[in-house]
C-alpha cells in the first residue's frame, strides 16, 4: 500500500474510533455468549431497558446486541488471525467473529448468518428481539412476518440444526433515537399484544399472517416531540416448539422482518 493511502486509512480508523467513543461512551464490543435471562418478563411488563444497535457497515459484531435475546450461542471455530492488522481492524475482526450468532444476525439481510439460542436443549422459551418500522393500526387486520426459519448458510446445516415449529410473537412500540451516525437506540418500549404462530419446515423464506384484531397501540410518548425520536416497533419471537435437527440441538433463525 502506498504511504499516502496507508496514512488515509489510519486517519479514517482514528477518526472512526473517536466518533464511536464519543457516542455516549459506546463503541463496538465483543460478544460474551450472554443475554437477558428474564427478557420475557421485561417484555410483558413493558420494562425492557434501552436497547442499542450498531449501524456502522464496517462492523457486524457488537456485544450490546446480545441484550436483544435471552441467550446467544458461543462462537464456533478459532478466532481470526489478527497479527499484523491495525489495532482497530483487529478488534473489529475479533468482535465480528465472537458475535457470529448474535441477535442482529436475523435482520442483517443475509441468510448465511443466524441468531442461535445458547442454552442447553432445544431452546424452548428463549426469545430474540428485532426492530421494525412503525405503522398505525387504522383498519389493518393483520401484519406479515417474513422469516427464514433455521440456519440458511447451507441446506446441510439447515437439516442438522433445529428449526422453529411454533413461536409466540410479542409486539411492542418503542421510541427510536437515530440521531447518531453509528448507533440506533430504542427506549420506552410498551407491550402491545402476543400472537401464536406456526411455521413450516421449509428451506427458504415464508410469509406468515399475524392477526392484529386484539392489538391496540398508539404513537409512543415523546416521539417527534423534540425532533430527536421517531416511533418504531420492537418484535420478540419466543420459541415454543421445534423441528428437531439431524445432528445438533441448537435452534436458529436466519432472517425475520415485520411489516403491514
Amino acid at each position: 500500500m502506498y504511504p499516502i493511502a496507508r496514512f488515509r486509512c489510519l486517519l479514517a480508523a482514528l477518526l472512526l474510533t473517536f466518533s464511536l467513543n464519543s457516542d455516549r461512551g459506546m463503541k463496538p464490543s465483543a460478544c460474551k455468549s450472554s443475554g437477558v435471562a428474564n427478557l420475557k418478563e421485561l417484555v410483558l411488563q413493558s420494562q425492557v431497558p434501552r436497547l442499542s444497535l450498531l449501524v456502522l457497515d464496517q462492523h457486524t459484531g457488537d456485544g450490546s446486541s446480545e441484550n436483544w435475546a435471552t441467550s446467544t450461542l458461543k462462537a464456533e471455530g478459532k478466532p481470526p488471525v489478527t497479527k499484523g492488522m491495525h489495532e482497530f481492524a483487529a478488534e473489529g475482526a475479533y468482535n465480528d467473529w465472537s458475535c457470529m450468532f448474535a441477535p442482529r444476525a436475523i435482520h442483517d439481510g443475509k441468510i448465511q448468518t443466524a441468531w442461535s439460542e445458547g442454552v442447553e436443549g432445544s431452546g424452548v422459551g428463549q426469545i430474540v428481539l428485532f426492530p421494525a418500522a412503525y405503522f398505525e393500526k387504522g383498519s389493518i387486520k393483520s401484519a406479515k412476518l417474513k422469516i427464514f426459519n433455521g440456519f440458511g448458510k447451507s441446506r446441510s446445516l439447515w437439516q442438522k440444526n433445529n428449526r422453529v415449529k411454533k413461536l409466540t410473537l410479542h409486539l411492542m412500540t418503542a421510541r427510536k433515537d437515530g440521531m447518531s451516525a453509528f448507533w440506533e437506540h430504542f427506549t420506552g418500549m410498551k407491550y402491545v399484544c402476543s400472537q401464536e404462530i406456526g411455521l413450516q419446515d421449509t428451506f427458504g423464506f415464508q410469509n406468515v399472517a399475524v392477526p392484529l384484531a386484539s392489538c391496540n397501540w398508539s404513537v409512543p410518548a415523546d416521539t417527534n416531540a423534540d425532533g430527536e425520536g421517531s416511533p418504531a416497533f420492537v418484535v420478540a419471537l419466543e420459541i415454543q416448539e421445534v423441528y428437531k435437527g439431524q445432528k445438533y440441538d441448537d435452534t436458529l433463525i436466519s432472517e425475520a422482518s415485520f411489516q403491514k
